[in-house]
């Protein structure tokens, strides 16, 4: 099993989804980011996402289709009760494709049925994630102000100084 998995204390369902710590500003950079595409705005959501936590969605990996545990891949989670989680990616009608991270539970509540799990997550640990997958990027609220984060761009947030 991969030693690289995501780790979070407790996925929950999508109505028990509780905004990360920080989420509501992210989504104001974001925003005015979107508005506005300067360096300096993207600059501010680079420095911002070092130390925050993000929601992912998860979907469940069905065992009886021989994806059991011991085929875990990077960025499974395993939950208490043995149940295998896989993150979501996204794919664009071109074949590209992207992690989604939300920063507030009201966009999640919008976008995804009762299917997927979710979980709070450092959005660090979604860049050591997303870095070993052939992805874009990550893509912050993916279906409203959208902000794709490009892998180039990882080596840079790693670098930045902890706000906290």
């Amino acid at each position: 099993m991969p030693e690289n998995r995501m780790t979070t204390e407790s996925p929950v369902a999508r109505n028990a989804v509780v905004s990360p710590k920080g989420g509501e500003e992210l989504a104001a950079l974001v925003e005015v980011f979107t508005a506005d595409q300067s360096d300096e705005n993207f600059v501010a959501v680079l420095d911002y996402l070092h130390d925050i936590d993000v929601i992912i969605p998860m979907t469940d990996v069905d065992e009886d289709e021989g994806h059991g545990i011991a085929d875990a891949e990077i960025g499974d989670i395993i939950t208490e009760e043995g149940k295998r989680l896989t993150p979501e990616v996204l794919e664009d009608p071109s074949g590209d494709q992207a992690f989604p991270v939300y920063a507030t539970e009201a966009e999640i509540q919008k976008d995804y049925d009762d299917t997927f799990t979710f979980v709070t997550v450092p959005f660090m640990q979604v860049v050591e994630v997303a870095s070993n997958y052939n992805v874009l990027g990550i893509i912050i609220d993916p279906f409203s102000e959208q902000l794709l984060i490009e892998k180039e761009y990882f080596d840079d947030i790693k670098k930045r100084p902890w706000r906290l």
